[in-house]
């Protein structure tokens, strides 16, 4: 009884988790990392143990292997029905949540991990064929549905003998995890707001794939948002006019894998769902609302944007609250800077000439996507590790005074020093009419004000430098903080 209950249990919770990317994606990680139930030696490591997929499948398999069973035994007919029907229940369950895996499976890599095992297809082919009771027929055309989509979808080939992923090959297939500190109110238990992102698979080629990778100014500044998450969420408003001129709307420029974008959606999600109804309704009647404004990922590398989109997937943004409300849309476009000047400046990237084309007409307020298509301006520029070669310091300031309204501000941060640009651009922003603050940003890792212990700090460089490219221990940072006046009219 206990351990059917404990199957049951198991299932139900297998069956919430499968709908969501991120649950299913934090699901796969403490499968590997449970070491009290599952022990790990070589060989059943080789063998793919101690991973979601194997349970999986083992689910599967005790779950046909009990349904072929009750379909042989010759019982009364009240017993059959009802073990039959039982068992029947459960392995629909399990059917059901291999389908939702494979939905929710941004990138097919759980479900590549599940068809590989034999068991499954073996299981797949015996619950078609032909049985005694209704529930056989779903039973049928659902394991029909599920070994069809496996085998359409990716590449992935339930037919074709492939090994199963030893330990080592699961752990590296999974997305990295990013835990950012939030502040709390001292009733309040601490706790931190984990982001997870999948890297880009693609090798990178000898053109400036520099977002296939995560650099430390990132982490940096999502640290450094999630601290202050007022400048997001009051950027994230949709203020119409109520402060001060400034509209919604948050924009990440050279977003990469997107980490800083996404905290900040993530923050704009949580603010969500901690208001009630009442609040957002509040809020709405004095102009304000947390739905508002759209945020967008930029980035002008197609494989990038195409990662942005499987990122945004991964951490369940874009979803309904469990109040049935969502959050302010996340888009992912592409943007190069060079687009951001007049057509037949951009060659000869002269700032002088394109100072003298900054009277803009009310309907020019608008910066263009790598479509061509008009975005409206937005109240808050992210930016992390955008600077390397010598003119990127003009193409970022001209691109921040395009795409920001008056009266909004950009946040940039990168290291402080071995990055052609950055030097040169305070002069480059004020050049273009920015006003712009030059601070260094105090990173948890190297902070004398940081809440972190000795210890903290210590774990937190250890994992800067397996997570991020060219982190060491005396990393810095420089934090520019960059202002569009509003000007007279």
């Amino acid at each position: 009884m206990n351990r059917n209950n404990n199957t049951q249990d198991k299932l139900k919770e297998l069956e919430r988790v499968s709908q969501s990317p991120y649950e299913l994606a934090l699901c796969r990680m403490e499968y590997l990392d449970d070491t009290t139930t599952n022990t790990s030696t070589p060989e059943r490591d080789a063998k793919g143990g101690l991973g979601l997929a194997k349970d999986l499948v083992d689910t599967l398999e005790k779950a046909t292997d009990s349904w072929q069973e009750q379909q042989q035994q010759h019982v009364t007919e009240t017993t059959e029905q009802e073990q039959t029907t039982s068992s029947s229940k459960e392995l629909l369950q399990i059917l059901t949540i291999l389908e939702n895996v494979h939905a929710a499976d941004t990138d097919c890599v759980l479900s590549e991990e599940v068809s590989r095992h034999d068991g499954f297809l073996r299981c797949l082919n015996s619950c078609q064929e032909e049985g005694k009771c209704d529930n056989d027929k779903a039973i049928q055309t659902l394991a029909g549905h599920v070994e069809a989509t496996y085998n359409t979808d990716d590449g992935i080939d339930t037919n074709s003998a492939l090994p199963v992923f030893t330990r080592s090959e699961l752990q590296s297939r999974l997305p990295l995890v990013f835990e950012l500190p939030q502040d709390k109110l001292p009733q309040e238990e601490e706790e931190e707001l984990k982001v997870l992102i999948h890297l880009p698979t693609d090798d990178e080629t000898e053109q400036h794939d520099t977002g296939f990778v995560m650099w430390p100014s990132a982490v940096a500044l999502s640290r450094w948002i999630t601290k202050n998450p007022s400048v997001v969420l009051n950027a994230g408003a949709a203020c119409n006019g109520t402060n001060g001129g400034v509209g919604g709307g948050i924009l990440e420029l050279g977003a990469g894998c997107g980490l800083v974008g996404l905290t900040a959606a993530t923050l704009l999600r949580q603010q969500l769902e901690l208001t009630t109804q009442e609040e957002e309704e509040e809020k709405q009647h004095d102009g304000e609302s947390y739905e508002g404004g759209t945020l967008f990922l930029t980035d002008y590398n197609p494989t990038c944007l195409e990662n942005l989109i499987r990122n945004i997937r991964l951490n369940d943004l874009g979803k309904k609250t469990e109040s049935g409300r969502t959050t302010s849309p996340t888009v992912v476009v592409g943007l190069d800077f060079f687009d951001q000047l007049p057509e037949e400046e951009a060659a000869a990237l002269q700032l002088e000439v394109f100072n003298n084309n900054q009277n803009l007409s009310s309907e020019d307020q608008y910066w263009l996507d790598m479509d061509g298509t008009q975005r409206p301006q937005v109240s808050l520029i992210l930016a992390s590790d955008v600077m390397a070669y010598s003119n990127d310091a003009d193409l970022v300031a001209n691109t921040i005074m395009t795409a920001l309204v008056e009266g909004g501000r950009a946040i940039l941060v990168s290291p402080s020093i071995g990055r052609f640009g950055v030097e040169d651009f305070p002069e480059c922003c004020r050049n273009v009419g920015l006003d712009v603050e030059v601070t260094r940003l105090e990173s948890d890792h190297d902070s004398e004000e940081s809440n972190l212990t000795k210890e903290e700090q210590d774990t937190l460089v250890q994992e800067l430098e397996s997570a991020c490219v060219g982190f060491k221990e005396n990393y810095k940072f420089t934090m520019f903080t960059i202002d569009k006046p509003i000007t007279s009219k």
